[in-house]
This record gives structure tokens, C-alpha cells and sequence, in this order.
């Protein structure tokens, strides 16, 4: 509304609630109104003009025009009284014409928010006519914009005024329930994950020994499983469970980020704990073993279908440069960002496979055919890709490596010792930074950053002027005591020739008998200034 304010959306407005709003327009022009119930709107206008001097124009031409028709005219005489209502009118008409979207003439604007004529001339009058308006005019001017605020601000704007509730807390306890429900999904997800590897090998139910964990997925969890069910199918019961927790969120992004933090949280996926690191990661080198990879294939998959790896990605490029993370941690986050960056070039050339067959056959098979028949054809055609993660091939890479400005700040800003481990794989899925003189340089930047981060000592003192004099001070207090002991030692002499002489070596002495002010900027007085032709001499 023109009349409510300048600019669109939402905006601060003095009223606690959409229901003050609605009372003061009932009190004005509700049914039931009379003097009474427009001087409590008065009232209730005051207060908002106490709350905030800057009104919306709709309610601010309301409380002028009230203010005229309950002014208290016994306390003035009748020019006083003219005066001040045609003040009122004079303000309203400013205030109203004002918000007229064209620049234009106050004629103009007025006449396109439908005011009339005489009360245009009437305001006219006030402003520049020796003669002010009648105090008939002016109470039928009072009457008339008391009216056209109904038809022009309150009663359409009375559809429009809505509550605006702050959903942040909302939220966020929404998000804090949701991770509870997500947490032991997870962490028994993980848990059994990892009893599928070699290692371990089990297959159903009856064979974990753990009798807690046994017991959170017979009644914690209440799932209908039984010492008979494979772990497979337990996992795909857990992982359902997940992604239907998930759903709850709308945005992608929250539900990767709530998925990330969780993950990251399990030591399982991050391998951070002592009696199984080295059977799993193979004593941490400089690459996760092939079985341990499998182990995530379906998860990492799903992530990458749904879009949430975006998050995984962010969350272990910042936990790299993280100051309370321990460096085993950091160093199993970076062989996972080389894992999947690997994983993601194997999907670019499934893509890049999927594209060419296109241009020769009219292919048309089912998503899960067709993702096996292109895994097959990247295989022959690069078999290292039969190492790496499966991830969801046919889906789109993540942003945060295709975008150059994210790729930017997420990877490149903040390079450390760990980045070596992973940045090769990660260029090779961006379009620009692949290409080898790009990828080249960036290497060569990043190995020179990386190895002055290692190399970087504390910096030396920076000494000042108090540093020089202190020191002075220092010599001359050893010159005393040397001379004064001189005296009573003359077998100790060349001792302290010696120990002066080595102490006037190592420290700075304060210069007090040449004037500096007189030699050239960059000429000591000892130096010529012949051998300094760039310096001009002085006068």
C-alpha cells in the first residue's frame, strides 16, 4: 500500500500484534465507534508515536488528523485555532502526497491519490494566502481525511497486516529433536557398516557379540528384526529410517549439514579409534584400503543422489583447519576428500561415456541398468576406476567443486600440510582448474605456500629507539663499574679492555656528536656523496 510504507516485504512497525492494529481500526471506524472510542485510538496512536517517531504514513496521517478533530477548542481563540487545524490539514496533505510513486508537481501528485481539489486549494491557501481557511472548511476538511484514510490505508491494508513470528527458536529446536532421531540411527548404521568388512565378516544378527548394541536395535530402536536377520537388510531398515528423518527438512542444504555433522561426529567414518585404525586404514598411509571404501558406497551414493555431499565436502574441507581436531582425524578427512574427488571423475566419465553413446544409439534403459552397463564401459576404459567409490553416476557434481568462486574459498584458500593429499583429485573435477597449466601452477603455488608454513619461524625482536637507548644506558652503567673496579684490579686490565671491547661489538651505541639533520637522506656523514649521483647534494 502507498500509504504504508515506501518499500515492499517486511518492516518494523510500532504494534505488538496484527490484533492492536485491527483494534485501533475498529475503535475508528468499526461499527460501534463514537468520540469515545476514537480518543482511545488517540490514545493508542500516542503510544506507538512514543515507540517510534517514524510512523508509517498511513498512521501517521491518522494521528494528525485526530489530534485536529480532538483538539480542545475552548483553550484557543478562534485565528489560534484556525492555525492549528490548518497545520493538520497542511501536514496530512504533505505527508499524503508525498508517497506518490511519480515526480511531479504536489497538484499532480495529489490528484493521483485521489484528493480533491478544494481540499488541495484549501491547503494551498494555508501555505501561501495571507487568509486562512474557515473553521467550517476546516472541520469538513477533518471529517473528509479521517474517511479517505478508511478507503485509502486501513481498510486495504487490513488484508495485507499479518504477524510476522520469529520461527528461529522454532527451528532450532526442530533441528536439535531431529538430530536425537537421527543420532542412534546413525551410529548403529555406522556400527554395523563396519562388521560387513573382511575383517570382521559377519553377516546376521546372532553373530555380534556386543550385547548393548544388540539391545539398542531390539528395543531401543524398535525394529522388527530378529537373531536371524542379515545385516544387510538391518542396514537398509536404518538407512530408510535416515532419509525419512530427513525429509522433515525442506531445505537440501540443512539436511546435509545435519547428516555431516552426525557422520563426522562417529568415529567409525573418520576411523579415530586405536585397536581398529590400523586394520582399517592400513596404519594410516596415504590411502584408504578398497574394503574400508566399499563400506560407504550405498550411503555416499545416496548422499550424492540427494544432493547432500555438498555438505560432507564443506564440513571435512573445515575440519582441516580446525584447531581442535587431532591430526589423525585431519589426515583421514583429506584421504576422504581424495576418495571422493576420485569417485567424482569416475562420474564425469560415465557422463562423458553416456554422452557419446547418445550421439550414436537411442538408448532408453532403467536408471539402475543403465548406471551398471556405464560403470562397466568406465572400467574398460580406465580400470584404476574399478578401485575407487561408486558414487551416483548419472548425478550432477556438487557445486562446491564445479563453481570456481566456491572451489576458491573452500579449497583453496586454506592450504596446510594436508592438502597435498587430496588436491589433485579435487582439480580434476573442475572444468577450469583441470586443465594442466592451471593445474600445474596452482600446484606449484600450493607447494611453496605448504612448505614456508613449515619451514616459518617466530619472527626476530623488532627493536625501537627505547631498545637503543636502553641498551646505551646498559654499556655506559658496565663502562662505571669496570673503571671503578680498574682501580683495584690492575691484573684483570686487558680482561676488561677485552670484555669492553666485545660488549661495544655486540651493541648498539647512541650517536650524540653529529648532526643528522645536515647529511642527505640515505648518506651516512662518513659516506661521499659523490659515489651516490641518484641523491641531490645540499646547498
Amino acid at each position: 500500500m502507498a500509504l504504508s510504507q515506501k518499500h515492499a516485504g517486511k518492516c518494523l512497525v510500532p504494534w505488538f500484534c496484527s490484533a492492536e492494529w485491527r483494534l485501533v481500526f475498529d475503535k475508528i471506524y468499526g461499527s460501534d465507534s463514537n468520540t469515545d472510542s476514537k480518543r482511545q485510538a488517540l490514545q493508542i496512536l500516542n503510544i506507538w508515536k512514543a515507540r517510534t517517531p517514524l510512523l508509517p504514513c498511513g498512521i501517521e496521517g491518522t494521528y494528525i488528523i485526530l489530534e485536529g478533530i480532538f483538539l480542545d477548542r475552548e483553550l484557543y481563540g478562534e485565528y489560534n485555532l484556525r492555525l492549528l487545524l490548518s497545520t493538520s490539514v497542511m501536514r496530512f496533505m504533505n505527508i499524503s502526497a508525498s508517497f506518490n510513486k511519480h515526480q511531479s508537481t504536489f497538484h499532480q501528485s495529489a490528484r493521483r491519490m485521489k484528493l480533491p481539489d478544494w481540499l488541495i486549494t484549501l491547503r494551498h491557501d494555508t501555505a501561501h494566502s495571507q487568509n486562512l481557511p474557515s473553521l467550517d472548511m476546516l472541520e469538513r476538511a477533518l471529517t473528509f481525511c479521517l474517511d479517505w484514510l478508511y478507503r485509502e490505508y486501513w481498510r486495504p491494508f487490513s488484508s495485507d497486516v499479518k504477524d510476522f513470528i520469529d520461527t528461529t527458536e522454532i527451528e532450532t529446536d526442530k533441528f536439535a529433536a531431529l538430530k536425537l532421531t537421527l543420532e542412534p540411527l546413525l551410529s548403529n548404521y555406522c556400527y554395523l557398516n563396519l562388521t560387513t568388512h573382511p575383517y570382521w565378516n559377519f553377516t546376521v544378527i546372532k553373530h555380534i557379540a556386543d550385547k548393548e548394541a544388540k539391545q539398542a536395535l531390539f528395543n531401543d530402536l524398535n525394529l522388527d528384526i530378529n537373531e536371524t536377520t542379515k545385516i544387510e537388510t538391518v542396514l537398509q531398515i536404518l538407512w530408510d529410517g535416515i532419509e525419512t528423518t530427513l525429509a522433515q527438512l525442506d531445505d537440501v542444504k540443512q539436511r546435509g549439514c545435519v547428516l555431516a555433522d552426525l557422520l563426522l561426529e562417529e568415529n567409525v567414518f573418520l576411523c579415530s579409534f586405536d585397536e581398529r585404525t590400523n586394520v582399517l586404514t592400513n596404519g594410516l598411509s596415504n590411502t584408504l584400503p578398497y574394503n574400508f571404501l566399499q563400506l560407504w558406497n550405498h550411503m555416499l551414493s545416496s548422499m550424492h543422489r540427494s544432493g547432500c555431499l555438498d555438505a560432507l565436502l564443506e564440513q571435512l574441507l573445515n575440519l582441516l583447519t580446525a584447531d581442535h581436531e587431532t591430526a589423525e582425524r585431519k589426515q583421514i578427512a583429506a584421504l576422504w576428500l581424495s576418495e571422493i574427488g576420485k569417485g567424482l571423475s569416475k562420474c564425469i566419465m560415465a557422463q562423458d561415456i553416456l554422452t557419446d553413446l547418445k550421439k550414436e544409439n537411442n538408448i532408453k534403459l532403467p536408471q539402475r541398468q543403465l548406471e551398471n552397463m556405464l560403470r562397466e564401459l568406465c572400467e574398460v576404459k580406465c580400470p584404476e576406476s574399478n578401485e575407487m567409490l561408486n558414487l551416483s553416476l548419472l548425478s550432477d557434481i556438487p557445486d562446491i567443486l564445479t563453481d570456481c568462486s566456491k572451489f576458491k574459498t573452500f579449497v583453496l584458500e586454506n592450504p596446510n600440510e594436508y592438502t597435498s593429499l587430496f588436491i589433485p583429485e579435487l582439480l580434476n573435477v573442475n572444468e577450469v582448474f583441470k586443465l594442466n597449466e592451471n593445474k600445474t601452477q596452482i600446484l606449484e603455488l600450493l607447494n611453496v605456500f605448504v612448505s614456508q608454513e613449515s619451514t616459518n619461524v617466530s619472527p626476530k625482536k623488532i627493536h625501537t629507539v627505547e631498545d637503543v637507548i636502553n641498551t646505551t644506558m646498559e654499556v655506559d652503567e658496565t663502562e662505571q663499574t669496570s673503571c671503578q673496579n680498574g682501580g683495584g684490579n690492575i691484573a684483570n686490565t686487558e680482561n676488561e679492555q677485552h670484555n669492553e671491547d666485545s660488549l661495544t661489538e655486540k651493541r648498539w651505541r647512541r650517536v650524540t656528536d653529529i648532526d643528522f639533520t645536515k647529511c642527505p637522506i640515505g648518506i651516512l656523514p662518513w659516506q661521499s656523496t659523490e659515489m651516490n649521483p641518484m641523491i641531490l647534494h645540499m646547498n
